[in-house]
């Protein structure tokens, strides 16, 4: 998130209020701006311009990975429902409280979620239903043998 947060450069909501200066404002599909720049030198803080992606919102949507648990433990199978459910109202509600507290605008917290999503669809093929690829990797930081039998 921070490799497309501190490039993207896009003000937060609150500096926008705060200064009543509506002109600060910048699409989510702008990437960079002059006025960061500038801003930034005059004396704002840097922490102004880290609207897009949120990255609270990103993480707490990387709970929602939790839709697993039940394929690692028996006592959670059939409740896959309740842990994707519990998971999404996690982000929905981070992501309702950054809107709030004036950090982030409802594409920035979009955008974070989209982001997250894709990272963990990513992960789950090749970690979780790829035995290769984890096995590969499994043997380049860890001693002892993967976890996970390679179907021949």
């Amino acid at each position: 998130v921070n490799i497309i947060k501190i490039p993207w450069g896009r003000a937060r909501m609150r500096f926008i209020v705060e200064t009543g200066n509506e002109t600060y404002f910048t699409p989510w599909w702008k990437a960079g701006s002059a006025l960061k720049t500038k801003l930034v030198t005059d004396g704002v803080s840097p922490d102004e311009f880290r609207s897009i992606p949120s990255g609270h919102t990103a993480c707490a949507a990387c709970s929602m990975l939790a839709i697993l648990l039940p394929t690692l433990n028996k006592r959670l199978q059939g409740k896959e429902r309740l842990c994707l459910l519990g998971s999404v109202g996690l982000t929905l509600l981070v992501a309702v409280t950054r809107i709030w507290m004036g950090a982030h605008f409802l594409s920035d917290v979009a955008v974070s979620w989209l982001i997250a999503l894709g990272v963990s669809a990513l992960g789950i093929r090749l970690f979780y239903f790829d035995p290769k690829f984890f096995n590969k990797l499994w043997g380049l930081f860890a001693p002892q043998p993967a976890p996970q039998k390679e179907d021949e």
